[in-house]
């Protein structure tokens, strides 16, 4: 009877050890790029992700996201939704009327699949995949620039209109994982691109995470 028991203990704490570490929680932190964007070199981001495995190759995850920096070229001088700030940037004599010329307080909330192309190991995994993403914040267009008329002619007054707007788009990813403590702690980086439908720049974010198998 106790030689029973100890079987069934065993089997038991086998089942909920593979049971936990079916799901995983990771904080992420992510540098962003958005190419041919006038105030995007040195945007950064941080979020929390939760995945689940359903198959031994499949995952399924929710993220969310926040923007941790923003553009600091604003001025304090407001009337209603108008802006006016002084830039001295040899870019705007390229700009016109309704460019977007930032954007500020954006988060994002992501559902994605994930697929193990490199399946759990002991040099880690790789995980490759796609989901959607809704992305929402702040945005400024250009309303007035007006040229300047004296030397050094690179001081230009811009008037500019804050919209608060929303997308929907799709994320591709990739992802490395390594495993330590028996796999229930998780440290890797990530790349993964984001086009949103109504925006013409691809955001970019490359980063790392660290979590824990659960």
């Amino acid at each position: 009877m106790k030689k029973i028991l100890v079987i069934v203990f065993l089997l038991t704490s086998s089942l909920c050890t593979v049971a936990q570490l079916k799901n995983r929680l990771c904080l992420d932190v992510d540098m962003m790029f958005i190419p041919n964007f006038v105030y995007a070199e040195d945007f950064s981001q941080w979020g929390i992700s939760y995945t689940r495995q359903f198959s031994k190759l499949s995952f399924i995850s929710l993220v969310g996201k926040k923007w941790t920096t923003n553009s600091d070229f604003f001025l304090p001088e407001r009337e209603g939704q108008i802006y006016t700030s002084t830039y001295m940037s040899p870019n705007w004599d390229k700009m016109k009327r309704g460019d977007l010329v930032s954007r500020k307080k954006f988060r994002s909330i992501d559902a994605n699949y994930s697929y193990a192309i490199l399946p759990s190991s002991k040099y880690g995994e790789v995980l490759a995949g796609a989901g959607l993403s809704y992305t929402f914040g702040q945005h400024y267009y250009i309303d007035t620039i007006i040229v300047p008329t004296f030397f050094p002619f690179d001081n230009y007054d811009v008037k500019y209109t804050e919209k608060q707007e929303s997308y929907l788009g799709i994320c591709p990813h990739f992802q490395y994982n390594y495993f330590m403590i028996k796999h229930r702690l998780i440290l890797g980086v990530h790349v993964q691109p984001r086009k949103y439908f109504g925006l013409q720049s691809i955001q970019y974010d490359l980063g790392f995470h660290v979590g824990v198998n659960f």
